[in-house]
């Protein structure tokens, strides 16, 4: 992805897609006439949090490949940073990145 200044780096890590989905939370499958009201929360150290509809995540509904990196460019994160950080590459504010990500929820709309 492009950095500010056109750099170009490397993120590595798993989706947070799959992620949720070991949760046990299944990715894929809606019961028929119930729309998908999960929505997912990831919290950083600091408490700074982005919410997601689980829908935007789920790769059944949308090509969203949203990263929990543990990796810059090969190297693991700076400890500003990680060792855990939460990247959105479709967005273009990073406002729902999170750094030092730690607690992810999974909860719906009732």
């Amino acid at each position: 992805m492009t950095e500010k200044g056109g750099k170009t780096s490397v993120y590595g890590g798993v989706l947070l897609s799959d992620v949720v989905s070991l949760m046990g939370i299944p990715m894929g499958v809606h019961p028929k006439g119930r729309p998908p009201i999960e929505y997912v929360v990831v919290e950083g150290a600091d408490r700074y949090r982005a919410l997601f509809s689980k829908a935007e995540l789920d790769p059944a509904f949308a090509e969203s490949h949203v990263i929990l990196a543990n990796r810059l460019d090969g190297q693991e994160l700076a400890s500003a940073d990680g060792p855990w950080r939460l990247v959105v590459p479709a967005d273009r504010i990073r406002s729902r990145w999170v750094k030092q990500a730690r607690v992810i929820e999974v909860s719906s709309v009732r």
